[in-house]
């Protein structure tokens, strides 16, 4: 049903029936009907708005299915549940016997449902991070339906975001995204460094250094490695 084009309505229908609220009781936090979805500064909704609903006791996240072209499940079931907090969706999904590719991917929009909000006031280091996913267009589509179904506020914050976002991606190549690493364990190892929490560390350090285009080369890594270490009192070469 998620997946069908009548999608909004299967949910709406299954509210009515009562079989939503057994399959996915979390989306009933208070028990009673909720408003087509807001942003978290939005006001109350208008009665126009109230009515978009048609199903007696469906959820406001049932609004943004209508909004999503042709979804693969994971998005549509991500946009349904995507107001729960991400464990709470980690429990469902096994609840449901949702496979570990399922499960993975449907949490991880969850937990980056409001990510992209941010995305103008990032660092290259992270939006190329979060843009790197595998996930990334989902998430970017489920922002979209959760902007189209919400009230006009809530559309205000959304859409110079997704814009920015959709620009970005437009004119970054995948290997600018998402470049191969400039060094590895293996030559923190050649400096004399021992694997431990502190790999992790300057590998990430150098890794954003990289993605925010403050480093080229693998010298140039090699040497912020170095003055890392010398900053922090290490002493390593």
């Amino acid at each position: 049903m998620l997946v069908d084009r009548h999608r909004r309505r299967a949910m709406e229908l299954c509210a009515e029936l009562g079989l939503l609220k057994v399959i996915a009781p979390e989306l009933y936090p208070s028990g009673g009907r909720q408003p087509p979805e807001c942003g978290p500064d939005s006001e109350t909704p208008t009665e126009s708005e109230n009515a978009r609903i048609q199903g007696a006791d469906a959820p406001r996240s049932v609004a943004a299915l209508e909004w999503l072209e042709n979804p693969a499940f994971e998005l549509a079931f991500a946009t349904l549940v995507h107001e729960l907090p991400a464990n709470n969706v980690e429990t469902l999904c096994r609840q449901l016997k949702l496979s570990n590719h399922e499960l993975d991917h449907i949490t991880w929009l969850v937990a980056h449902r409001d990510d992209l909000l941010a995305a103008p006031t990032m660092s290259l280091a992270q939006l190329k991070r979060l843009l790197a996913h595998r996930c990334r267009d989902d998430l970017v589509r489920m922002s979209h339906a959760r902007m189209l179904a919400a009230d006009q506020k809530f559309r205000s914050r959304m859409f110079h975001p997704i814009l920015f976002t959709e620009e970005f991606l437009s004119r970054t190549p995948r290997e600018v995204l998402d470049p191969p690493p400039l060094i590895s364990g293996a030559e923190l190892i050649q400096l004399g460094l021992r694997p431990g929490p502190r790999f992790k560390e300057l590998l990430d350090a150098v890794r954003d250094a990289q993605l925010n285009l403050e480093i080229v080369t693998r010298e140039e890594a090699l040497a912020l490695v170095r003055q890392l270490q010398v900053g922090s009192g290490d002493g390593t070469p």
